[in-house]
């Protein structure tokens, strides 16, 4: 999008800083059994075992999501599982009871109260959300801009972000 918005002329030109990534991850209710999904068949397994799953119903995650099963050949037989949850409320869904597991962006898993994180999708089948930085083309504040832009590229938040579930490059 920054790259969109640069071609726009709405981002000055060469302001452009990629800031991090968010990993595709399962959650399940806080206190819940732990489950292995750190390789592909362990990944398949929880899927195929569990009662119910909750995705993004809209959204690049979700689509994602869908594909992954087709991709693995287990949609026939997972896709009776999935509950499609929309306006940004997929990991609650297993807090509300709506869903065993719900396959989300690990920030908002690591965000929404009483969730837990089982784990990130194994790295063969991860998919990313990739997050830049740009400075408008015409900011209030030119210096004030380029402080922000600099501090949250500054090792300073590394910790922060890392705690909240984004990977920097």
């Amino acid at each position: 999008m920054v790259q969109d918005l640069t071609a726009l002329g709405k981002v000055k030109v060469g302001s452009q800083i990629a800031f991090g990534r968010i990993a595709m991850g399962m959650a399940a209710k806080a206190g819940s059994r732990s489950l292995d999904i750190g390789s592909v068949p362990a990944f398949e397994h929880a899927l195929k075992s569990a009662r119910s799953i909750a995705y993004a119903a809209d959204g690049t995650s979700g689509g994602y999501f869908s594909g992954l099963l087709e991709h693995l050949g287990i949609a026939d037989e997972v896709k009776p599982k999935l509950v499609g949850i929309s306006g940004g409320q997929t990991a609650l869904s297993v807090v509300r009871g709506e869903a065993e597991l719900a396959v989300v962006p690990v920030t908002s898993i690591l965000a929404a109260p009483d969730v837990m994180l089982v784990g990130p999708f194994p790295a063969e089948l991860q998919s990313y959300i990739d997050f830049a930085i740009g400075i408008s083309a015409h900011p209030r504040d030119t210096e004030a801009a380029k402080q922000l832009s600099e501090f949250l590229m500054s090792t300073d938040v590394d910790g922060t972000l890392a705690a909240k579930g984004v990977e920097r490059r």
